[in-house]
């Protein structure tokens, strides 16, 4: 190449580098006096971001948001050092609180009144008004049941065979052989009758109540506790007996309490063709050595169709054999009749009968032996 060529080259270059360069400053100028969508400054390269927004939870369902601040502008670098921060809203979950709760309701009705000897008492006054808001007071209350025994009056005690009185508040004693009556002090009961057949005897029994009979028309509720020793398959004639005495006896011993085949039975006899019809009117398993209530309510008659007879046992008044609590029946024999307590029968073994609370009244609460 010539000299003068190689000069115009190295011209030509040069015209080129300082174009270049004047298009490099007019771009560097264009930036530095830009402006940001957001309107905000431009800042330094090394210009610090932003903070985040920060944001709370408003009660009762408000929001709170705090936009984030901008960077700072720093130098005249072409780099933009803004960052837009995001805010974040939470929103306030909590209800109000709800509406004022109503008042109190009325009070109760009164408490039912308690029957009494079959009459019941007034029931009780309705409940008061309720509360502001409240409900209507309660219902008024119910009246007193009326008393489901037939006779809850505390009655009248006749005769009191309580063992402290001795022997004489029997008309007799009927002890065969070695058998004998006596008083003895129970732990749970204090002085009790203490009936003892020997096994060499077949009888051991009180009879009747000292200057007190029954006739026609009586009614007689008997009660006494007992406790019977002996083996429990052992069957007895009477632990207790309704016994006839005098002329022209039908029956001899209308009503009858024994143990029978391992079981406590209660039998009534009425006149029968050839002999006495025997009825078995209630059964209950024997457990030997245990205390046990007995309460027999006694409509003396000589007419069949006219006396009856009513059980109470343990204190709880039992079904009969033919359905009913009463049985009708013939209850007066002979002369009269006479309450026997004790042993009869079963020679060969001895028994023990523990007798306590011997009464005879006008109502079943009059003689039902207390706990």
């Amino acid at each position: 190449m010539s000299p003068r060529t190689a000069r115009g080259e190295i011209c030509r270059q040069s015209a080129r580098r300082r174009v270049g360069l004047a298009a490099t400053a007019l771009v560097l100028v264009a930036c530095s006096g830009s402006i940001d969508n957001a309107g905000r400054q431009p800042g330094h390269a090394s210009g610090s971001g932003g903070e985040a927004g920060s944001s709370s939870t408003g009660d009762g369902g408000g929001t709170s948001t705090t936009v984030g601040t901008t960077g700072s502008s720093r130098g005249g670098s072409s780099a933009v050092g803004s960052s837009t921060a995001t805010s974040s809203t939470a929103v306030g979950t909590t209800s109000g609180a709800g509406g004022t709760s109503s008042g109190n309701g009325g009070a109760s009705g009164g408490s039912s009144g308690v029957g009494n000897g079959g009459m019941s008492t007034t029931g009780g006054a309705a409940g008061a008004a309720g509360g502001n808001g409240g409900t209507s007071g309660g219902s008024a209350g119910s009246g007193g049941a009326v008393d489901a025994g037939r006779d809850a009056e505390v009655g009248t005690v006749l005769w009191d065979g309580d063992a402290s009185k001795g022997t004489g508040v029997f008309k007799i004693l009927n002890n065969e052989g070695t058998a004998t009556i006596t008083a003895v002090t129970d732990a749970t009961y204090g002085p009790v009758w203490r009936f003892l057949k020997t096994a060499a005897s077949n009888r051991c029994e009180a009879h009747g109540a000292k200057a007190l009979t029954a006739k026609e028309g009586d009614i007689w509720y008997i009660g006494w506790r007992s406790k019977l020793s002996w083996p429990q398959s052992l069957t007895t004639n009477a632990l207790f007996q309704w016994k006839a005495y005098g002329a022209n006896l039908l029956q001899n011993y209308p009503i009858v309490i024994k143990t029978l085949n391992g079981r406590l039975a209660l039998e009534q006899y009425n006149p029968g063709s050839g002999g006495n019809s025997r009825t078995l009117l209630w059964t209950t398993p024997f457990a030997p050595d245990t205390w046990h209530t007995y309460v027999l309510a006694i409509k003396v008659s000589a007419d069949i169709n006219t006396g009856y007879l009513e059980f109470w046992f343990d204190g709880v008044q039992q079904m009969l054999s033919n359905g009913s609590m009463r049985f009708t029946c013939r209850t007066l024999d002979g002369d009269y009749c006479d309450p026997k307590w004790g042993v009869y029968g079963a020679t060969g073994t001895e028994a023990i009968n523990l007798v306590d609370s011997l009464r005879i009244g006008t109502t079943v609460s009059a003689v039902l032996p207390p706990p």
